[in-house]
């Protein structure tokens, strides 16, 4: 962190529940510490499945891969001379239900490659999304601390406003001051 920037920025009111969390935990006599386990996000379950199901995806271009090659192969030896030792002769039944085989595993790899490309893409968002929490995660629980020993709420307050903008500035998203609505209440 960069202690600087944080004493340049001014705090915004938006952020208040955070520096209040650090306050309600420090009247418990910090018995809550809300930032000691930053290492996990709201994006690890995501995370988890899509890396699950690029795993699936690759099982099943292997599987289809080696069903593939075993049909190639089974034609290569219904085409050989009948007198090769390697000839296995195809009733028209068979070479039926060999091009179906083939016809579906060829099916189900270009899906599955569709699946792993989507799963890819989708996968780098998410880590990058974790990473950012994460970091926010981190440098909350470091201003929590710092305010633990030396309680400045005013660079509490202007920590967390630079942490959570340079996590908007990150995800490139735009911060917009909301009034809550009642209608939630």
């Amino acid at each position: 962190m960069d202690s600087a920037s944080i004493l340049n920025t001014e705090p915004q009111a938006q952020w208040n529940y955070i520096v209040n969390d650090v306050l309600r935990d420090k009247k418990s006599g910090w018995m809550h510490n809300y930032f000691s386990d930053y290492n996990r996000t709201s994006w690890d379950v995501g995370v988890a499945l899509s890396r699950s199901g690029i795993a699936e995806a690759n099982e099943a271009i292997e599987t289809n891969t080696n069903l593939v090659a075993t049909i190639e192969s089974a034609i290569a030896k219904s085409r050989l001379p009948p007198t090769d030792a390697k000839y296995k002769a195809l009733s028209k039944k068979e070479k039926a239900e060999l091009d179906r085989q083939y016809a579906g595993a060829m099916d189900s790899i270009n899906e599955n490659r569709r699946t792993l490309i989507i799963l890819a893409d989708r996968l780098e968002e998410q880590i990058w999304q974790q990473y950012v929490e994460m970091y926010s995660s981190r440098n909350l629980r470091i201003l929590r601390n710092r305010f633990q020993l030396d309680g400045n709420i005013d660079y509490l307050k202007r920590g967390v406003t630079w942490t959570l903008k340079r996590q908007y500035d990150l995800l490139g998203k735009t911060i917009v001051e909301e009034t809550p609505s009642n209608s939630a209440w």
